[in-house]
């Protein structure tokens, strides 16, 4: 009976012990040697421009191509990412494209603004018929 009682309170233990754990508040942490890249893009009249595409050419070994599109304010956000070398090339319709180089320090935002000329000249505008 001893034995029953004593295997009993080491799984009642081990189960409040594991979860006190789960519940304990976390902290969270960036992984090491990452940061965060924030690129804005604007027009030549530093009007943000929604809709440019923000695309990695060449990144550190093992960091995925990364990819995003501008939102309303022209800004695109990086977060997590390995730090080191990055090319990028940023693209929308009707302006030309644009090439930067970005490095990212660990620990570090890096924050860079793109502004993009008007395509010459501008592409046609789509036409209906009836």
């Amino acid at each position: 009976m001893n034995k029953q009682l004593i295997v009993l309170f080491a799984g009642v233990l081990l189960l409040a012990t594991m979860f006190a754990a789960a519940c304990a508040p976390h902290a969270t942490t960036v992984a090491a040697g990452t940061g965060e890249i924030h690129v804005r893009v604007t027009d030549s009249d530093n009007n943000p421009l929604w809709g440019g595409k923000v695309v990695s050419d060449s990144q550190p070994d093992g960091q995925l191509k990364l990819e995003g599109l501008t939102d309303n304010n022209g800004d695109v956000v990086f977060e997590g990412i390995k730090s080191g070398d990055y090319e990028f090339y940023v693209s929308r319709f009707n302006y030309n494209e644009t090439y930067i180089t970005i490095v990212v320090k660990p620990g570090q935002t890096t924050n860079t603004t793109v502004q993009m000329a008007i395509s010459d000249p501008p592409l046609p505008s789509p036409t209906t018929t009836d």
